[in-house]
């Protein structure tokens, strides 16, 4: 085996610029396909992270069945308890009660259907951040009781300003029709359009009066300290409080939970389609170079080499090729994507596409030791498929007809 070693290195640089051009290839092909994975993995990891902090929370506790078709009557019994209960959870950092209301919102230009979420200031505040998102007005102001919070979107869809009157109509828990008028407290803006399309913001207080329920209560929004945590404190939760519904990020947003399900196979796919081009160039470069040993390999043959020896001697000189690019590939992946991750990749020109899905505008890539190994491992199949033909073309080689050449 060491001689087929020394050999194969030996063989690897007789060429020196051809060798130098296949390690290039693995180097780039390698740094491709870590920057491309780190890129995704990063703007799904962003995604994932405003879902959770911003839009969906942690994990939601909801009457049975309502989620379903948000029928207003399937409201939490002694929610104000549950909630106290579960902010004493080592696990939890803050529960926001909510109070979920699907209407209409009208205005003299307009009218759009909403998802109205009545909400307790202080607990909101600190549960999504909901303030830090206002671009004009302020948050909630306890001596207005009837301030609402709409988005930029519906501020120029219904052409509204700070102070403008709107009307939200809505049905009751007994399937009546009731409205309430508010005014126009606050406009916010977050990176998710779908989002701000949808979403309204009135007090709790004012939507339980609006379903003529006081101290309604629909929903109950947890925020851990961990992300970790999920699954421990949904089974205990639901546990502790069988006759409630508890789920997670992924169940309230299939969108969120479709997307990360996806992620490992479409990132095959890309990785597949940059490996399958080495692939090509690996095989086409080993084929040459055994082409142009024809009669080199005869006078191997005729003196004793075995047919299982010289096959794996082609395939030793793609992998130490291949090992000469890999470490190269792999010191570049890890210092661009180590200055991406720090700096951001400016994604504002797309501004428009990103905030349709949701998607921050600046994507910090990151990247794990298993993405790491994956690529590594399909780094070193590739070359040794590449190099199967090859060798197995090599096998084929007369020693007689090959020596009189």
């Amino acid at each position: 085996m060491r001689m087929l070693l020394k050999l194969a290195w030996r063989n690897v640089w007789r060429n020196r610029l051809r060798s130098v051009i296949i390690a290039a290839a693995v180097a780039i092909g390698l740094w491709a396909a870590l920057f491309l994975m780190a890129f995704y993995y990063g703007m799904i990891a962003q995604r994932v992270e405003t879902v959770i902090q911003e839009e969906s929370s942690h994990l939601q506790l909801h009457a049975p069945g309502f989620l379903a078709d948000l029928e207003p009557r399937l409201h939490l019994h002694d929610a104000d308890e549950v909630a106290a209960t579960i902010r004493q959870r080592p696990a939890v950092r803050q529960v926001a009660p909510r109070v979920i209301v699907q209407g209409m919102l009208m205005s003299a230009a307009g009218s759009a259907g909403v998802r109205c979420s009545g909400v307790e200031p202080a607990a909101e505040d600190s549960t999504t951040h909901l303030s830090g998102k206002l671009v004009e007005g302020s948050y909630f102001d306890p001596a207005k009781k009837n301030g609402i919070l709409i988005s930029m979107q519906q501020a120029k869809k219904l052409k509204l300003k700070l102070r403008s009157k709107v009307v939200l109509m809505a049905q009751d828990t007994t399937g009546e029709i009731t409205s309430g008028a508010f005014r126009v407290q606050g406009i916010y803006r977050t990176i998710n359009t779908p989002y701000d399309e949808m979403n309204v913001f009135i007090t709790r207080s004012a939507a339980a009066e609006l379903l003529g329920v006081p101290g309604a209560c629909h929903e109950l929004a947890v925020v851990l300290r961990a992300n970790d945590a999920i699954a421990t404190e949904k089974a205990s939760l639901q546990q502790r409080f069988p006759a409630i519904e508890v789920k997670d990020w992924m169940e309230t947003n299939p969108e969120a939970e479709l997307m990360v399900t996806s992620f490992d196979s479409m990132m095959l796919v890309f990785t597949l389609i940059i490996f399958l081009g080495l692939a090509f160039g690996l095989l086409n470069t080993m084929l040459m170079a055994v082409l142009e040993r024809t009669r080199e390999i005869g006078m191997l043959v005729s003196i004793g080499m075995g047919r299982v020896r010289l096959f794996v001697m082609i395939l030793l000189e793609t992998l130490m090729v291949s090992l000469v690019g890999c470490p190269v590939g792999l010191g570049l992946a890890l210092l661009t994507i180590g200055y991406a991750q720090r700096h951001g990749i400016d994604l504002r020109a797309f501004a428009e596409m990103g905030s349709s899905f949701g998607f921050d505008l600046v994507v910090h890539p990151a990247i794990t030791a298993r993405h790491v190994w994956n690529i590594l491992v399909l780094v070193f199949s590739t070359a040794l498929l590449s190099a199967a033909y090859p060798a197995a073309k090599a096998l084929t080689i007369k020693a007689a007809e090959a020596i009189r050449k």
